[in-house]
Parts: structure tokens; sequence; C-alpha cells
């Protein structure tokens, strides 16, 4: 009998623990709901926003929007334009909007009441950052001052409206659908830059379909288009002639060359002989039997740069071939009528390869090449009939001359070079 007391007893206590546990889980439950409920009850307290949809003629404006969606608005109460008190009846709707023009920098404050009596106050501060900040634009570079920058700018939403931006004054519009990159050298090539202040301005806007605008503009002062003054190249002599030589087409003799380069402290100047390949630091006027000099003017801080190439025509006989024959670049023509160059007898056997053409597509005789002898006797290597090709031409034993015709205004010569 006692046996079986115990095991009633064991079982009535089994079923108290759990009837306690069950209470304090349910009574837990309940904390976290309440607590969960006045959490929710602070997120929708209420909030005032400001919205600016146009900034023309420095004045904005703006829909100034307050909200409770748990009590409602009751009164929202600000100063107008005119110094009085304005009060908006909100009459316990969860949103009040009020469209407000500010013309003059300065603290706006606005209240909003809701139907419970609990105010919020918030005030708006215009100044030119505030202005700026309307749309923010972000220009990143790798150093503090480049030639190279990738532009970001946040305007803030607005989505469904048009988000345009351009590049300095004179720039187009053009649709802003991410970031982009801003290059010195296309915007000193399109003249974009502000010539007095030696800065570019980019400039973006936000348009509505009611023609609203908010603009705003940022001098940029990380990226370099204060770019220098392009060098002058200057060939010191008269009378030469050109002559080809193993190594390319060199002056017969040596001239002088003065280079003119931008002189502020904060630029090198450097020159190249050689097309580029290596550089060296201008001091003073040298002398050489290049052909053609191309000079460059770097800026420390961003590494912006300018170059200029000078050929030798100014020191060369009338029939001595002209440099746009064998400047390098195939862009360039020159209308040869027996110009030639005098053949140094270590590229005789040689081929040397003449790029021709003519207007139009002309198919009728474009280019002769002559060689001449020692003794004065010309020889003809090359007639061409047929333009924009590129014929390559022994050059014979006996050869101290190399003679080019080409029909005037119709054919010419784009490049001429000797080859391997």
């Amino acid at each position: 009998m006692m046996k079986k007391k115990k095991i009633v007893l064991l079982i009535i206590l089994i079923i108290l623990i759990i009837l306690i546990i069950g209470i304090m889980i349910f009574n837990r439950y309940e904390i976290i709901n309440k607590i969960s409920t006045i959490t929710k009850r602070q997120e929708t307290i209420q909030e005032i926003t400001f919205n600016t949809y146009s900034n023309e003629n420095n004045t904005l404006k703006l829909i100034i929007t307050a909200e409770d969606t748990e009590n409602g608005i009751d009164k929202l109460i600000y100063i107008s334009k005119d110094g009085k008190q304005e009060e908006i009846n909100g009459y316990g709707k969860n949103k009040v909007a009020v469209d407000y023009e500010i013309t003059e920098n300065g603290n706006y404050e606005f209240k909003a009441i809701n139907k419970l009596g609990q105010e919020i106050i918030k005030t708006l501060t215009v100044d030119e950052s505030y202005r700026n900040s309307l749309i923010n634009i972000q220009v990143s570079t790798e150093t503090e001052i480049s030639t190279c920058g990738k532009v970001n700018i946040d305007y803030h939403g607005n989505e469904n409206k048009d988000r345009m931006y351009k590049i300095g004054e004179n720039g187009t519009w053009t649709n802003y659908d991410g970031e982009f990159i801003i290059d010195s050298y296309d915007i000193i090539k399109n003249n974009l830059q502000n010539n007095e202040t030696k800065t570019v301005t980019l400039y973006a806007k936000i348009q509505d379909k009611a023609n609203n605008v908010v603009l705003v503009k940022k001098e940029l002062s990380n990226i370099d288009v204060d770019i220098a003054n392009k060098p002058e190249i200057t060939y010191i002599g008269s009378n030469k002639n050109v002559v080809l030589k193993q190594n390319g087409i060199y002056l017969d003799e040596n001239v002088s060359v003065k280079i003119k380069y931008d002189e502020r402290e904060d630029i090198n100047n450097y020159y190249s002989l050689d097309k580029g390949n290596t550089w060296n630091l201008y001091i003073n006027e040298f002398e050489t039997n290049v052909t053609s000099i191309i000079a460059k003017s770097v800026k420390n801080n961003s590494s912006l740069e300018i170059s200029n190439t000078q050929n030798c025509a100014s020191v060369l006989v009338d029939d001595a071939l002209q440099p746009e024959a064998y400047d390098g670049d195939e862009i360039n023509k020159m209308y040869p009528q027996g110009q030639y160059l005098i053949v140094d007898s270590a590229v005789c056997g040689r081929k040397l390869e003449v790029y021709y053409g003519a207007y139009n597509g002309a198919d009728y005789q474009t280019m002769r090449v002559f060689s001449i002898n020692s003794e004065g006797i010309e020889t003809c290597l090359f007639t061409g009939y047929y333009p924009n090709i590129r014929p390559q031409i022994t050059i014979p034993d006996d050869c101290v001359k190399l003679k080019f015709y080409t029909s005037t205004y119709w054919s010419f010569i784009y490049e001429i070079k000797l080859l391997d």
C-alpha cells in the first residue's frame, strides 16, 4: 500500500513540475512579445524628412514630410518664408507633407505633434555644404593629383527621375549609368577645362517630369588639366641633304637644335632622338644629325605631359626628299617631284619599301623611283600604276642617289623604310 502511495505522489510531483515549467515558458513568451511590440512602436515613432526637388536660381524647393505610422500626425508647425508661424492640421493621418521654399542660408525648424501630444523637432541647416550635398559627386584617384579618376555620383535614389552629368561648362549632358572614368587628356583635347582657373568642373543634375531640376557642380582639385605649353623645336642650319644609311635616314652633317620649354619649376623637360624609345633631360642647345626630334614636358605632381615632334625640313636643300616620307608616321604624306635621297654604299643591295597612295583610288601612273649612279645616269627601278600598295625595291650596287616622282596633287608617298 505504501508503495502505491509513493508512486502516486511521484506522478503528482512530475505533473506539478511540468505545469511550473509551462507557466514559466508562457510568461517568458509574453515578456518577449511585449518587448517586440514596444520596439516596433519605437521604430514607427515620428519622423520629419526633407526632400529637395529643385534648386534653380539659388532657391531650394522642398517637400517637408512629417510621419507617424503608429499614432498619426495632429499638427505640423513651422515658420513660413515671410516670418509667420504656420500650422498644418494633420487630422490624424500617418503622413503630412508641405511644400517649402528657402532662398537664404540658415537654420529652419520644423515641429510635428502626434495625436498623443508627443513632439518631435527637427532643424534643417542650409549652407553651401548642404547645397553641394544635394547630389554627392566623388572622384577617386590613385595619387593625390592624377590624370585619371573614377567618378561615382550619389543621386540619393531618385531612380524615377532623369539622372545626368556633364564634364565642363561646355560639355554634353549624359545619362548616368554608374561609375565612369574621367581623363585629363580627353578633357584638354575637347577644351572642357576652365582655362582661367586651370581646373575642370563636373556637373550633375536630377530632373523630373515637371522639369524641376536639382543641379550641383564640383570643381575637381585632384584631376590635373593645367598642361604645360607645347615645346618649340628649332633646327638651326641650312642647305643640308639627307642620307639613307644602314640604321635609317639622317642629315649629311650635324646641325644645332634648340628647344623652348615651359619654364615652370614643377615641370621636367625631355627630348628623344630615337622616336621616343629613350629620353634625355634637356639642359641646353645640342647638335645632332637626326631628322626627327620629339620633345615633351611632364608635370611632376601628376605626370601630365605634352609633346611635340619636329623634323629637319627647315635646314634641307629644296631638292632633298622631305621628312614626311620618312618620319615614321603613315598619316603625313609628301608629293615628291624629283626630290632625292643620298644613298650610303653600305645599303646597296638591300630593299627599300615604299608605301604610296592616290586620291579617290586613281588607277593611272602614281609613282616612279629612279636610281642615279656616280656618273649621273638614271635608271627607273619602279613604276607604280596601282595606289595604296607597298612595293619593295632593291637598291642597285652602283646607286648613289634615289629620286622619287609622283603625280602632282593626285598621288603621294606615305612612308619609306629600309628593310632588314
